[in-house]
């Protein structure tokens, strides 16, 4: 068996041992793509090794994380009240935003319900139980769990909400959901915290939650990160949309360093 020994964060450790109380689902499930093969290097190599053990990577930072809820444990889910009380501190951050920076865009109005409609797409990840995107119907069937699963979680679910339920599970289990400068939103993994930067690494098909390096080394510029993992970040940075917004903006990719 190969046994890496203190390999960078962004080496996938294959020699350990699967572990669902730790490991997450990928989020994109083919789904996404945050590049879209925009950018400068749509059609050469992305990345390059900038050292021994330093992958370089021109990205586009999005936000930083402003404020994270608990984690969506296994457990979690077998347990209605306490996710109840995450699901609650969730609305809750998303209403110490100000409505005027969230640039959330959907055709979808809400149902009535005190369920915000960003929240509410965050939290679906924008696809449905059948790992399709989501359509009005989905985002309505949606919102009646969310409803439920906060004002009443003794109450069993509907046949068509365990579908919904089980997809959350699968999505965001080990993650937690987060709120950013700038309005943005979403889930990030479970070791992701207040001041985390979150980045497109162009050649990714999803944004990326990093750590500054507390590395004082100058040749990285101060751009030396640790990669924490994927993240969903709401509808305009996914497909390449952030990354041609940029781009238009006139904006260069920065050199991001992968310690």
């Amino acid at each position: 068996m190969l046994i890496l020994v203190s390999c960078p964060s962004w080496v996938a450790q294959i020699d350990l041992p699967s572990d669902d109380t730790y490991d997450a689902e990928s989020l994109s499930e083919n789904m996404y793509d945050a590049d879209a093969g925009k950018g400068p290097y749509a059609d050469d190599i992305r990345s390059n090794f900038s050292g021994r053990d330093v992958l370089a990577v021109p990205s586009y930072p999005v936000a930083q994380i402003i404020e994270v809820s608990d984690v969506f444990e296994q457990n979690t889910w077998d347990n209605r009240v306490r996710l109840a009380e995450i699901l609650e501190s969730v609305k809750g951050m998303v209403g110490m935003l100000n409505p005027e920076d969230i640039k959330w865009w959907s055709d979808y109005e809400s149902q009535g319900s005190d369920i915000p409609v960003y929240m509410a797409r965050a939290l679906t990840l924008d696809l449905n139980h059948n790992g399709q995107r989501c359509n009005t119907d989905d985002y309505i069937c949606f919102d009646r769990l969310l409803t439920k699963l906060i004002s009443n979680p003794s109450v069993p679910l509907e046949e068509y909400e365990e579908e919904y339920f089980t997809a959350s599970r699968t999505n965001y289990s080990n993650r937690r959901f987060f709120t950013g400068n700038e309005g943005y939103m979403g889930i990030v993994p479970h070791y992701a915290c207040a001041g985390d930067p979150l980045a497109v690494l162009l050649g990714s098909s999803v944004p990326f939650a990093l750590r500054a390096s507390e590395t004082n080394d100058g040749r990285y510029w101060n751009n030396s990160f640790q990669l924490l993992g994927q993240a969903w970040v709401e509808f305009s940075v996914m497909d390449g949309y952030y990354v041609t917004a940029c781009m238009k903006a006139g904006l260069q990719a920065d050199g991001f360093f992968l310690i």
